[in-house]
């Protein structure tokens, strides 16, 4: 069983609210809880194979995955580092500097990125909504809202992609993934909470 995706997650949200933390920002305590349990639960969450899954963690196979994780954390911390008269042209460079460098690995490892037509519209349609959740993230930030606040209820992404994994495909949560789910609503809740 892969340990990929807890580990991408929880760097993924990890780096963006160490990051606010340290340029600054403060929460209350419920936020703060609400924070822990939202780190906790995009690991439980992701974690199809459950809590077994977790302990064949090993820093040398989850290197990769770690740094994956942190370089979706550091693009949080960019975007909400732009100035919020921006618009949304952070997004226009991110992007043209992700093709220019999926073109030059492409050209190096002698590959083709023809899609084949039946796949198009699953491209397109993924590129799409990529685009659209980068800009909702990019709008949100420029609200003056905390870093910290933003990023983590951002990172609970995973919530959302097994609760419709199991609606539409009627995949089989384990356990952990619904106490996940679980932890994640309460997380929001205390994100929520004024003070």
């Amino acid at each position: 069983m892969s340990v990929v995706a807890p580990v991408t997650a929880l760097a993924g949200a990890a780096v963006p609210v160490l990051a606010g933390l340290a340029l600054g920002e403060r929460v209350g305590a419920a936020a703060a809880v609400g924070i822990g349990l939202a780190l906790v639960a995009v690991v439980l969450v992701a974690a199809e194979g459950g809590p077994r899954s977790l302990r064949a963690v090993s820093l040398g196979a989850s290197a990769p995955a770690l740094a994956a994780g942190a370089g979706f954390g550091v693009f949080f911390v960019l975007l909400d580092r732009a100035p919020a008269d921006a618009g949304l042209w952070p997004l226009v460079g991110a992007r043209v500097l992700s093709l220019v460098l999926v073109l030059v690995v492409a050209v190096c490892a002698g590959r083709s990125l023809r899609v084949p037509r039946a796949g198009l519209p699953a491209v397109l349609l993924a590129g799409l909504g990529d685009m659209a959740a980068n800009a909702l993230f990019l709008l949100a930030t420029q609200q003056d809202g905390p870093l910290v606040i933003t990023a983590v209820l951002a990172s609970l992404y995973p919530a959302t992609t097994v609760l419709l994994a199991q609606l539409l495909l009627r995949e089989r949560l384990v356990p952990a993934q619904l106490a996940g789910v679980g932890a994640a609503a309460a997380a929001v809740v205390l994100i929520a909470l004024p003070g």
